[in-house]
């Protein structure tokens, strides 16, 4: 980045020479000139493929680093993918967040880091160069840019901040609209559901083009603002300087270096004004990632369980029992004043006060009606609903086997659908 600038100052200095040659009309001058010129041109292709690859490579390792940190904290024993879908309404579409938002993110962040960045290390480099050439040009140039930045920010930038984050999430729900009726599709087939979904799916869908409208009227006044301040800052270099070659005091050639170099330190000290789309992207993505990450951390934080303290009572506490295969009539399965909540309706019971031990070479079958808890203590033996009170014991996990009510096959072949969850290195022929 730093050698950016010093490659603009040097591009400034090669073209008021080959505007001083054409003004004197020396033509082996200008040739060779122009020739340096070609060789300045070639020699920065590999500089900037190295610029782009390093830049590149930064944003890869830190999507890395962002997204290996969520899967592990996603996908882990807490448990965390089912009860972020079972419990935690405010998180939308975590699989987005995970995918597609990080990626985004740490794109944005990167290149807008390499925008700030380089235009500080260009603002030191050619301020002094401008400033020796026309000092009130520079002061003008410095004043207007702090008045376009503040302006800028003020009136466009918080709004389009948040019409964005409102744009990524109704563009998340409705993709998963389309997702639920391609996974459901026989479900809908048979309740003959159709309209209703393609009702639902129009709805969302015009939430969001009224949505986009919104951002779009906000962009299009800003990008207005943005063309006619920096097309009246145009024609500053000539104003300034043109007057000084009328009157001799100074070269031809210094209007063209002035205006190279005015244009790069505008461009650079308002990069805030340039980059707004760029700032309201980052700013909505940093706050989708940023809840999904305190979401986990919140539930991988009770899901160890208060180590500073005991359980709270108001928890249902899950321990392995200890195992003795000596013991025919061992304890496989124990509950001791269970009682089991709706984490979706507070304050509704479902078992109260459950008490009982099953034995080995014992069976226990539990019936009844619809919506009585039959399914809700399952959840609660197998960790999955934690809402309540009482203690349940069990086998170890490795000898419990659980049946879901709907099917579910991995994304394998049949060999690893048939040995799941059993990693392929876990399984023998």
């Amino acid at each position: 980045m730093a050698v950016d600038a010093v490659i603009i100052t040097a591009f400034a200095e090669l073209t008021k020479q080959i505007n001083n040659a054409l003004m004197a009309k020396e033509l082996n001058k200008f040739y060779e000139l122009f020739n340096w010129y070609i060789v300045f041109i070639v020699a920065l292709v590999p500089f900037h493929a190295l610029q782009e690859f390093t830049l590149g490579a930064f944003n890869l390792e830190w999507r890395r680093y962002i997204t290996c940190g969520l899967l592990l904290e996603y996908i882990n024993d807490g448990q965390a993918y089912y009860r972020m879908k079972a419990e935690d309404n405010d998180i939308d579409n975590p699989d987005q967040r995970i995918g597609q938002d990080v990626a985004e993110f740490t794109q944005s962040v990167t290149w807008f880091l390499q925008a700030v960045i380089g235009s500080a290390l260009k603002v030191c480099a050619m301020s002094g160069l401008l400033a020796t050439i026309a000092l009130d040009l520079f002061a003008e140039l410095s004043l207007g840019s702090l008045f376009l930045t503040v302006v800028a920010l003020k009136i466009f930038g918080s709004p389009l901040m948040r019409w964005q984050r409102r744009v990524l999430s109704l563009e998340a729900t409705f993709r998963f609209l389309l997702v639920r009726i391609r996974e459901h599709a026989e479900e809908i087939a048979l309740y003959h559901g159709a309209p209703f979904e393609l009702v639902q799916a129009q709805q969302t869908f015009n939430s969001t083009i009224k949505a986009l409208y919104r951002r779009l009227c906000i962009t299009m006044c800003f990008h207005g603002f943005q063309g006619a301040a920096f097309t009246f800052a145009g024609v500053m270099p000539i104003l300034m300087v043109g007057p000084k070659y009328l009157r001799g005091e100074a070269e031809f050639g210094e209007i063209g270096e002035t205006g190279i170099i005015f244009g790069v330190l505008l461009y650079s000290l308002t990069t805030l004004v340039t980059q707004l789309q760029n700032i309201a992207n980052v700013g909505a993505q940093a706050v989708r990632v940023q809840q999904v990450q305190e979401s986990l951390r919140r539930m991988s934080q009770t899901a160890m369980g208060d180590e500073m303290g005991s359980p709270s009572e108001q928890t249902i506490v899950v321990s392995d029992l200890a195992e003795n295969s000596g013991d025919s009539r061992k304890v496989c399965m124990q509950l001791i004043d269970v009682t089991v909540r709706s984490p979706h309706c507070a304050g509704l019971c479902l078992v109260s006060e459950l008490s009982l031990a099953l034995h080995a070479g014992e069976s226990l079958l539990v019936c009844g009606e619809s919506g009585i808890g039959k399914s809700s203590l399952l959840r609660a033996i197998a960790g999955l609903w934690a809402e309540g009170s009482g203690v349940i014991e069990r086998c170890p996990a490795r000898k419990n086997l659980f049946l879901p009510q709907e099917p579910y096959m991995c994304l394998g072949t049949l060999r690893q659908n048939a040995t799941y969850p059993l990693n392929h290195k876990d399984v023998t022929a």
